[in-house]
């Protein structure tokens, strides 16, 4: 097994490639910067430039594409255009892997794909409904590599990703918000506090990628805890990792009102694979933890 993986210098990318060498798997990373730490052949190439993908991917030799690269700038990836550039590059990708002699590839797509006025989103039963851009697009792409991996004898596996959270994460994001509020260096903010959403730790999200390329899954999967968590909750556990008031939150009305009261991922499809989130919640705020923020700067 030889897997390419692109988008590996990302919050998730570059779990997942420590993984990879950990487990043995040969790897090979194809983007514009090598990843710091990893020791892994990389291929330099801007996927959003003209570029000659089939004579770069064809020596390879690769048996498997991971293919994680796509916009993601908080807060301006869900309308940005950029998404269609994505797209086009996904693409352009999938099509070079297929001609390589490829056999396999997962591709990260959102939960942000699905209705989520349905609350449980199952792979099998939830509408899907592109609210966004971002969700448009990565619907386009699974349906248009559904087709073009048919007419290639390509194995597909299309992987929703729920709450990923973790060391590493953008700080915009809302636990590491939280945790710089609760450390005094950002203005407190409200939380739809009585929302309910699946949160799921980075290196479990890595070690979900892994199982479905070892496998040669195919198919639609979510990748989630399938524990549905109280936004209230959240805000109190980080709270007490700071050892702080929760009420600098809690007594705020909600900066943006989200009627979405919960939004959770069915997982079983995976865990029929063998995996399971290892990871618990609190174990996963440490990371978030005043003591280990220090020891990190």
């Amino acid at each position: 097994m030889k897997i390419i993986v692109t988008g590996a210098n990302g919050f998730i990318g570059k779990q997942l490639c420590h993984q990879l060498i950990q487990n043995g798997i040969e790897l090979v990373t194809l983007g514009r910067h090598q990843v710091p730490g990893i020791k892994a052949q990389h291929i330099y190439c801007d996927l959003l430039q003209p570029n000659n993908l089939p004579q770069l991917i064809l020596p390879l030799q690769a048996t498997h594409l991971i293919h994680l690269a796509w916009i993601t700038e908080h807060g301006n990836y869900w309308h940005s255009p950029s998404n269609y550039d994505w797209l086009s590059a996904s693409l352009d990708l999938v099509d070079a892997f297929s001609k390589s002699g490829g056999a396999h590839i997962t591709i990260a797509g959102t939960c942000a794909e699905y209705d989520w006025r349905y609350g449980y989103c199952s792979e099998s039963l939830t509408p899907l409904r592109a609210l966004s851009c971002y969700s448009e697009c990565k619907h386009l792409l699974l349906k248009q590599c559904q087709t073009l991996c048919n007419a290639n004898e390509l194995a597909l596996t299309w992987a929703r990703v729920f709450f990923c959270y973790g060391r590493g994460e953008n700080e915009a994001r809302l636990i590491p918000s939280l945790s710089r509020v609760f450390s005094g260096e950002q203005a407190p903010f409200g939380v739809n506090l009585e929302n309910y959403r699946d949160f799921i730790h980075v290196q479990d999200v890595a070690r979900a990628f892994l199982t479905l390329a070892v496998n040669n899954a195919k198919g639609e999967f979510n990748i989630a805890s399938s524990q549905p968590l109280q936004l209230r909750r959240l805000v109190e556990l980080i709270a007490f990792n700071h050892g702080v008031d929760h009420s600098t939150i809690t007594q705020l009305s909600p900066t943006t009102v989200d009627s979405i009261r919960l939004l959770v991922g069915n997982n079983q499809r995976l865990c029929d694979l063998g995996w399971r989130p290892n990871i618990s919640l609190e174990a996963g705020l440490a990371d978030f933890s005043p003591q280990l923020k220090r020891a990190a700067n």
